[in-house]
């Protein structure tokens, strides 16, 4: 009888750590080296994720041929993981506490002056375990194929862009609990019936970007992404439906501190600023980018947890490299999931510069800074 009380109890105030991380669509290893404070910096198609009215810093024609990006957390939770059907009891008593994460995705993108098209897949895996009295897998697993369109225009010409962005998407997954026990002696059509959900949805993106021209051009980036939550409908013979992406509004501040032999940005940001149960901590993002010849450098602070970056100019293509932390639990400080994250990208194109093409006079400035790294990464070869 009492065993019965407290396998009630505990189901009844049971909560998915999934239910309490925050649910990112997106991240690049340059955003994830800077504390994912990145919105008010960002100066490539990558804006289409981030703000679409940052298009107007990048305004040229430029293809990113190939976009790969990998990430995992804790991988030695998925190796113990193995071991559930042989030691069931002594695997689960090794994950207690234990969570893993494994993300990755690739595009393609095209951007004609402010116009950008592009093309992705991003998939989001990830468990962790919980609730020892009764104990289960909390899993979250997402697969988006899509394509859209985004374009930036400014309002006044060097000082305010705004942008807005469309997606068309084809999601598969769902985020769940499973008992370990139906882990461990389920068939694989049971498992499959939990996650296997099909459907396509449609997504929105607004944002607004300031800036004051000057030496360090302070630059205010505010955006609304998934305008009213992104949901989708089920697909023919399709399992379930999957789940909706809420709406969220950020806020990011930066600044961009040209040097003869260096530049510096410096950035802060507020995510899901418009959801007060969200804390306060898990919303704040620091960081800082220093560029040096062809050498990029990365810190910052994501959800209370340190992060680190690197890039590698390598010409026609880019790495970027990132270990980052990230909070599965209710408040900062609870439980932390380190992770790494690796990126490699190629493409080729031409900034307009001068303000010409639709640009407004952002794309001069840019150009500038682009002029100067080139500069620094000519005076290295010699």
């Amino acid at each position: 009888m009492l065993m019965s009380i407290i396998l009630f109890l505990s189901a009844l105030f049971y909560q998915p750590a999934w239910s309490q991380r925050l649910q990112e669509d997106y991240t690049s290893a340059r955003a994830a080296g800077m504390g994912n404070a990145f919105s008010a910096v960002v100066d490539n198609v990558d804006a289409v994720f981030y703000n679409p009215a940052t298009l107007v810093k990048s305004a040229g024609f430029h293809w990113t041929i190939a976009d790969i990006n990998l990430g995992a957390g804790n991988v030695d939770a998925l190796q113990k993981l193995s071991g559930l059907g042989s030691d069931f009891s002594g695997t689960i008593s090794n994950l207690s506490g234990k969570t893993f994460s494994a993300n990755g995705y690739a595009k393609t993108a095209l951007q004609l002056g402010t116009f950008a098209f592009y093309l992705y897949e991003n998939l989001n895996l990830g468990f962790a375990t919980s609730n020892p009295v009764s104990p289960r897998f909390d899993i979250d697993y997402i697969n988006d194929i899509g394509y859209g369109m985004s374009f930036a225009f400014p309002i006044i010409p060097s000082v305010m862009a705004m942008g807005i962005s469309t997606k068309f998407i084809r999601r598969n997954g769902n985020r769940f609990s499973v008992l370990a026990s139906d882990l461990a002696t389920r068939d694989a059509d049971y498992l499959k019936s939990l996650y296997d959900y099909n459907g396509t949805g449609y997504g929105f993106d607004t944002g607004f970007l300031f800036k004051i021209p000057g030496p360090v051009s302070p630059t205010l980036s505010v955006a609304w992404k998934n305008i009213g939550g992104s949901t989708f409908k089920p697909t023919t013979g399709s399992l379930g439906t999957p789940p909706a992406d809420a709406d969220e509004v950020t806020a990011g501040l930066a600044l961009n501190i040209g040097l003869p032999l260096l530049s510096i940005s410096p950035a802060i940001e507020i995510k899901h600023a418009g959801d007060p149960a969200i804390p306060f901590g898990k919303k704040l993002h620091l960081g800082v980018e220093i560029s040096l010849l062809n050498i990029d450098i990365r810190a910052g602070l994501n959800q209370g947890y340190w992060t680190a970056g690197l890039g590698l100019g390598l010409g026609f293509a880019d790495l970027d490299l990132a270990t980052y932390g990230v909070e599965t639990g209710a408040t900062v400080g609870q439980n932390e999931d380190r992770r790494y994250m690796l990126q490699f990208s190629m493409g080729l194109g031409m900034d307009l510069g001068g303000g010409g093409g639709g640009d407004g006079g952002f794309g001069g400035e840019k150009a500038g800074e682009n002029k100067q790294r080139a500069q620094r990464r000519l005076k290295k070869r010699r």
